[in-house]
């Protein structure tokens, strides 16, 4: 088995388009319609909810722990728009690294037809929506050799009673010279009212030439808007303040990442600086909530530094402002020395206009003329 990276798209292509073109059509019971039920902006995000596979030294399940199913994160269907029969929408993958596969394409869910394809090629297939308001013996498009639902029942889905459809089958493949054979049983199910998928499982059990291994694995909706009042599970990005730093030094914020209504998938972090500024980041990944230290350097100037947070189809941005002030020179005084030195300085001056001030009337007094003494009469004889 060969190594790939399968999105939630591919996943269920994959292994259910030669199932359809072999498996038996029922004809159904009543006149169906065949009409969406869907409208535009309602979406419903999956998870993988388990998988195994058995035994984990062989070389099928070493494939699938090396980009295998175990490492998508969820996978998200939104609709795009609704006309007629056909159906636009965007599915994206998100992986436990926190990258993402996005792609948009359309299905009609009266001729089958849809514009996504296994990642084998071949007759277009479609399992993401059906028709609303199917039922058991249904085929699940209106086309000759389409599959029928093989059962319609009650189950308990996000905490609600909701009758649903059910279709499934065992695929054998066995390959032209005896190398290989694969038996594959698929079960999905689908909401009756809306006709989106629910939950989709697949078995496969493998015999070749190294041996013989069981895989299996469910991926199944964790939220939607549909028919609930879910909120599109995200995050948030904040910073604690801007950046003041004298050049050769460095100056640091904190980048705050917060979950909203169960987002618990890896954040990637990227920061975006301009020419003169050298920003990092001790981290560059978050699962769901936490913080990562950003530390900035550089020439005096004003800068804006962006981070970047993506997860799977969502991003978020925050900016933090940095000023770098020139350091100060190296016999330049501090304001404490200054006001010293201004004391001082006061000081003497008071000093020397005291010392010229005691100097001047000194002077001014020994310059001044004595007044003549009067000399006493002499004494005469009479």
């Amino acid at each position: 088995m060969q190594s790939s990276k399968w999105s939630f798209s591919t996943l269920l292509l994959a292994f259910v388009l030669a199932s359809v073109i072999v498996a038996p059509s029922i004809l159904p019971a009543r006149a169906a319609t065949y009409t969406p039920a869907l409208t535009s902006g309602q979406w419903a995000e999956y998870k993988l909810l388990a998988t195994t596979c058995l035994p984990s030294g062989s070389p099928e399940c070493l494939a699938q722990g090396n980009g295998g199913t175990s490492d998508t994160d969820y996978g998200l269907l939104e609709i795009a728009g609704v006309s007629g029969t056909n159906v636009t929408l965007d599915l994206s993958t998100a992986y436990t690294n926190g990258s993402n596969v996005a792609m948009q394409g359309w299905v009609d869910v009266a001729s089958g037809g849809s514009s996504l394809t296994s990642l084998a090629g071949g007759a277009p297939s479609n399992y993401f929506i059906l028709s609303g308001g199917l039922q058991v013996g249904d085929a699940i498009w209106n086309a000759p050799g389409a599959p029928a639902l093989n059962q319609t029942t009650t189950e308990s889905i996000l905490g609600d009673a909701r009758d649903v459809n059910v279709l499934n089958y065992t695929y054998t493949f066995n390959s032209p010279y005896g190398q290989f054979s694969t038996s594959t049983s698929t079960q999905f199910t689908f909401d009756k009212q809306y006709g989106i998928l629910i939950e989709f499982s697949l078995s496969t059990s493998t015999t070749s030439p190294s041996g013989s291994s069981q895989f299996t694995t469910t991926f199944g909706m964790v939220a939607n808007n549909i028919w609930r009042s879910d909120s599109l599970p995200d995050f948030t990005i904040s910073n604690s303040g801007s950046i003041t730093v004298q050049a050769g030094s460095s100056g640091t914020t904190t980048i705050t990442l917060s979950d909203q209504y169960g987002f618990g998938s890896t954040i990637n972090l990227q920061v975006t600086t301009q020419s003169g500024l050298t920003c990092t980041l001790d981290k560059t990944s978050v699962r769901g909530s936490g913080t990562a230290t950003l530390s900035c350097t550089g020439q005096p100037a004003s800068y804006t530094v962006t981070i970047t947070a993506t997860s799977g189809p969502a991003t978020h941005k925050t900016q933090v402002p940095v000023q770098i002030n020139p350091a100060a020179t190296p016999n330049q005084p501090t304001n404490q020395s200054n006001l010293i030195y201004i004391g001082i300085g006061v000081a003497a001056v008071v000093a020397i206009a005291a010392l010229a001030s005691f100097l001047l009337l000194r002077r001014k007094k020994e310059a001044s003329p004595t007044a003549p003494t009067e000399t006493p009469p002499s004494a005469t004889t009479t």
